[in-house]
């Protein structure tokens, strides 16, 4: 299934102007909870927040928010598994077609890279072992950084340098109100981290009910990220604020199509065969089927001059010169 989903894919990504281009493609890795309510499903366990079900590993691809690689897990599983991670990470790469999959498997040579790949993470990717093995994919990285006493020594040497922050922007290119950026690389140890690794942290006036989890400050809530991404922190902090896109598509469209995920495979009883799908095979199709919904439209392609044989959809104007695209057919008159 998921081979059959990768075909169509490339198909679609080679004609869509938000998946071609030299830009980097971005992976979004995510775990997350699917509630279950029966104790008889294959697979299940009780999760963390004392509930019953899943805790699958997505990768969505960010350009279009379609699922890439869905891992199923019981909901005991670790959010911060680097096993799962790089699973989720390979399984996704598989996904994408082959010009862009090329030199992201383990041991490829980094001259074989036609695009750039990088996989943004939250704080449970936050491991130099994660950004090491994502290295050695010659895949970038981007994950969010927990507290430790070497980023608050690193925060607390640039709080009094205002020459160090910078104006923080929306996802829109405007200005947020109170909130800053600042580089604070040279200002902490990064040994165990991969050669060329950075830290962004954006801090922005503390507001009731915030959490002050990376740096405790009456004033400022504090939140920054590791990569290995060139750019300007600013950039790169608007950048990485855009994961929490795919968290929000995960929670609103998992509900309808996980509830009713099958128990087990077929099996005959006296009243017939019960189940219709294994739930790993559940969780592939829930995925598969969501990528269409999601697929970019197609880039006008010239018509040749003519209407003689033109692709489904597609029709020449009348002048010849250019094309026109209806999901209903030629428009009248054109054709």
């Amino acid at each position: 299934m998921w081979e059959a989903a990768a075909g169509v894919r490339a198909q679609v990504w080679r004609r869509a102007s938000a998946t071609t281009g030299a830009a980097p493609v971005v992976l979004d890795l995510d775990a997350s909870l699917v509630q279950i309510h029966s104790e008889h499903k294959q697979g299940t366990a009780a999760t963390y927040k004392g509930g019953f079900g899943f805790a699958p590993m997505f990768c969505f691809a960010d350009a279009t928010g379609e699922a890439l690689a869905a891992i199923l897990r019981p909901g005991n599983a670790t959010a911060n598994s680097i096993a799962d991670q790089l699973a989720a990470v390979d399984a996704a790469l598989a996904q994408l077609p082959a010009e862009i999959s090329v030199g992201h498997r383990p041991g490829d040579e980094a001259a074989l890279v036609r695009r750039a790949v990088r996989v943004r993470a939250d704080s449970a990717g936050c491991s130099p072992k994660l950004a090491g093995a994502l290295r050695d994919r010659n895949v970038g990285f981007a994950v969010v950084a927990r507290t430790n006493a070497r980023v608050q020594g690193a925060i607390s040497l640039a709080i009094d340098a205002p020459d160090r922050w910078a104006p923080a922007l929306t996802q829109g290119g405007e200005v947020r109100h109170g909130a800053e950026v600042a580089e604070l690389t040279e200002l902490i140890r990064l040994d165990h981290w991969p050669q060329r690794t950075r830290l962004i942290v954006r801090r922005e006036p503390l507001h009731p009910g915030a959490q002050t989890s990376l740096f405790p400050d009456l004033e400022f809530r504090y939140w920054g990220h590791y990569t290995d991404a060139q750019g300007d922190p600013v950039e790169l902090d608007v950048h990485m604020r855009a994961h929490a896109a795919p968290r929000t598509t995960s929670a609103g469209s998992r509900p309808r199509a996980w509830s009713g995920c099958p128990s087990a495979t077929w099996r005959p009883t006296r009243r017939g065969w019960r189940s219709c799908a294994s739930p790993p095979t559940w969780c592939a199709g829930s995925s598969c089927c969501a990528s269409p919904v999601v697929w970019p439209p197609p880039n006008p392609r010239p018509c040749a001059g003519s209407c003689g044989m033109p692709r489904p959809g597609w029709c020449a104007a009348p002048d010849g010169a250019s094309c026109a695209f209806s999901t209903a057919g030629p428009p009248p008159g054109i054709c």
